[in-house]
């Protein structure tokens, strides 16, 4: 498994805020079994959140982390900061979980990923969850809630935790998702996603032959 929690403590630290500004004057510091939750006007992205978590965790461990974000969409810009981590040391690795959709959009930017920090690092499946891990051997931090990588001016939520049953959860889920090969077929992404586990097979017959939905990338 891609790292377990660290032992959180009996009274786990509890913070709730209206956040305004960027990402790092919200959530302040990133601790041992923190607990964060914010309701943001957009002001900042899971990109953002992400950074100020990374930066932290490295600071305080004085160690590099390893990263993994589930998103429905991703653009080229939104894959840079994650290059400058990775040549700046503060990440080892960085796993994409991203929506099969996305890679039909937008294959050059999925294959630039893969390009970039290997096959192994892109799942595709049928995803719309909005998640960043970020680990070493000290600190398990999950991030989760509405927002995207990318920047999106409206009412967004956001919870962070660390040494929570939650990321031990996410974890387990990701090393069970297999690699497939770029440009999986549909039935692929759905065996991956383990979709038909989800409904009875009288319900999912309904669905057959009805064209997936889709809306532009950057409005959801």
């Amino acid at each position: 498994m891609s790292g377990g929690p660290s032992s959180a403590p009996s009274s786990r630290r509890q913070h709730a805020v209206e956040a305004f500004g960027n990402a790092a004057s919200a959530i302040g510091p990133v601790t041992l079994g923190m607990s964060w939750f914010g309701l943001t006007r957009g002001e900042f992205s899971m990109l953002d959140a992400g950074q100020h978590v990374i930066t932290e965790v490295v600071a305080a461990s004085r160690r590099p982390v390893h990263a993994s974000l589930w998103t429905w969409c991703i653009s080229d810009y939104e894959q840079e900061p994650v290059s400058a981590w990775m040549a700046n040391g503060l990440i080892l690795t960085a796993t994409l979980i991203i929506d099969r959709s996305a890679e039909q959009r937008s294959a050059p930017t999925i294959a630039s990923w893969r390009s970039r920090f290997g096959m192994q690092s892109v799942k595709v499946i049928k995803n719309h969850a909005k998640i960043c891990r970020v680990w070493n051997d000290e600190y398990h931090v999950l991030l989760r809630g509405s927002c995207n990588w990318n920047f999106n001016p409206r009412c967004e939520q956001m919870d962070i935790t660390e040494g929570c049953p939650a990321f031990s959860l996410v974890a387990r889920i990701e090393d069970e998702l297999p690699i497939l090969p770029p440009n999986c077929s549909n039935l692929e992404a759905d065996t991956a996603t383990s979709l038909g586990r989800a409904f009875e097979q009288s319900t999912l017959q309904m669905f057959r032959g009805v064209r997936e939905w889709s809306i532009g990338p950057r409005t959801k």
